[in-house]
């Protein structure tokens, strides 16, 4: 998807990079407005402790809008997340403004 994205020039810095704790993000802090991860943040993929990181490139009052799956077997890694936020809050380095939770969902296919 990344090769597609750079054809068609939707992105004016295209970063591509690992997330992880002890592999900092390579971009200036107080980059963007808003930073959206879905389905980015999971037990499997990028860990809770990388929220911090993620805050950094934020400017002041941008927004990071995520989501993190409830399921029993990620309730270990959402209280690493929550506890994750709740240390930014607790420095003053963000807020926490929305936290809502949705049922898990599905459709039939044959009709979409």
């Amino acid at each position: 998807m990344n090769a597609e994205a750079q054809k068609k020039s939707l992105y004016r810095n295209l970063t591509i990079h690992f997330i992880s704790s002890e592999n900092r993000i390579p971009v200036d802090d107080a980059s963007y407005d808003v930073i959206i991860s879905i389905g980015g943040f999971s037990p499997s993929h990028i860990q809770a402790d990388c929220i911090k990181d993620v805050v950094r490139l934020l400017k002041p009052g941008g927004i990071f809008w995520f989501s993190i799956r409830k399921s029993s077997g990620a309730e270990k890694y959402n209280k690493a997340v929550d506890e994750a936020i709740a240390e930014l809050v607790s420095q003053k380095l963000c807020q926490s403004l929305i936290l809502e939770e949705f049922d898990y969902y599905t459709y039939d296919s044959d009709e979409k």
